[in-house]
């Protein structure tokens, strides 16, 4: 197979999904062509040898440049602008999402988004229909993805089974394992905490407000380790522009290393424990390699929301952290940008101030860590179970790589 791919340039969670997915399908003999922008691209950029050729466009609806001459399929990881473009290529697309379960649906009416995919597949050119979906706002424009594109592959959670069921808009949804890379695990000894600031830049997050929030909350981390004893390395990593930019404003004891994806996995294996916001493919790739996680606060509005679903008892938490909301009285916003500056603008401001919202958040995240240090088999263990309980097992990728295969078969691709 040769695939045309892309991924949502929204943190690193969407392109480490594809990066497994591209992964499995070049161990298979097939290749993959990333095309992307912002995060996305520098995700891929430091993966690169996973893809036979990587192309960067100045915003996803340059895509219409894009011959489908020579692509047997799409994949596009939460992207919709790639699926709207196979859908006016009429080139079979699936569609991957580990979020289908969180997108704000309510009041959406199905006959009202249908003149809208009809636009895209019947517009007049491919710039005309990459231009009606960027038109539409972030969670119809998921909606319409999954309507546009040949199959969903959908990543387990509580209530995505029930959503599917439900929209008849969707009719090729397939419910599928977490999406990992789990070519990189190995025996090792604990020796050092991990600190993943993740992708941070995304259309919500400017540079100014990622520093902010590395500043904040590595400042966490560093008030934490030195109330619990934690005197190990601190190794932190994420988006290699935001490490650069912050280089000479981090605590002492950390060291900023812009690990690969390859790098990250690895370096899971002999974490004592992985402080990171609460994104999904984190929390996943950390109990397949056997890290305990420990949630640093909210970069932005969906986070929250990947808490609360890994909470599903919270008289019997299974994950230490360091939230800011579930202490303040934050509010959330419709407007999803502003919501996400509020963030971490407060976030500052208790630093800076040093607030009993802030020591307790140092508190609880010292811990976390000290039950890490003390027993990180059995916290590891612990988290794994809940996530087996909540999505399954981690074959994802090798599912994503069928589905591909069948829907470009279906056309009559063998290979």
């Amino acid at each position: 197979m040769n695939i045309i791919t892309s991924a949502e340039a929204f943190g690193y969670g969407p392109s480490a999904k594809l990066h497994a997915i591209c992964s499995e399908i070049g161990r298979h003999g097939g290749t993959s062509h990333f095309f992307g922008h912002d995060a996305a691209l520098t995700f891929a950029r430091s993966n690169s040898g996973t893809y036979a050729s990587i192309t960067p466009v100045a915003a996803m609806t340059d895509l219409a440049e894009v011959s489908p001459e020579g692509f047997d399929a799409a994949i596009s990881v939460m992207d919709p602008f790639l699926v709207a473009w196979a859908a006016y290529h009429r080139l079979p697309c699936v569609y991957v999402d580990s979020l289908y379960w969180m997108w704000d649906w309510a009041g959406l009416s199905e006959e009202q988004l249908r003149p809208t995919a009809e636009a895209i597949v019947g517009a007049a050119s491919a710039r005309q229909a990459l231009q009606v979906m960027a038109d539409v706002e972030m969670h119809p424009s998921q909606y319409l993805a999954h309507h546009l594109c040949t199959t969903a592959c959908v990543q387990r959670a509580p209530g995505a089974s029930a959503r599917a069921e439900k929209l008849r808009g969707h009719p090729n949804v397939r419910l599928i394992d977490p999406v990992l890379d789990l070519g990189h695990r190995a025996p090792a000894q604990p020796d050092s905490w991990l600190v993943t600031t993740s992708g941070l830049l995304s259309p919500v997050v400017s540079i100014e407000l990622a520093l902010s929030w590395v500043r904040s909350a590595c400042a966490l981390v560093d008030e934490a380790a030195a109330l619990c004893g934690a005197d190990e390395q601190m190794v932190v990593t994420g988006n290699p522009e935001v490490l650069a930019a912050a280089a000479g404003q981090l605590p002492a004891r950390f060291e900023a290393v812009p690990l690969n994806h390859e790098g990250v996995l690895k370096h899971l294996n002999h974490a004592i424990g992985c402080l990171a916001p609460p994104g999904l493919t984190t929390i996943l790739e950390a109990a397949a390699y056997g890290a305990p996680v420990i949630f640093l606060p909210e970069q932005h509005y969906a986070h929250l929301a990947n808490y609360r679903l890994v909470t599903p008892d919270p008289s019997a938490p299974r994950y230490a952290e360091g939230l800011m909301s579930i202490r303040t009285d934050h509010r959330t916003d419709d407007d999803i940008s502003a919501d996400t500056k509020s963030l971490i603008v407060q976030l500052e401001a208790h630093r800076t101030r040093r607030t009993s919202a802030w020591s307790a958040m140092v508190a609880s995240l010292a811990d976390g860590m000290a039950e890490a240090r003390r027993d990180r088999s059995r916290v590891a263990a612990a988290q794994a179970a809940l996530v087996g309980e909540l999505f399954g097992g981690p074959s994802g990728a090798e599912e994503v790589r069928h589905v591909a295969k069948s829907v470009a078969d279906a056309v009559g691709v063998t290979g």
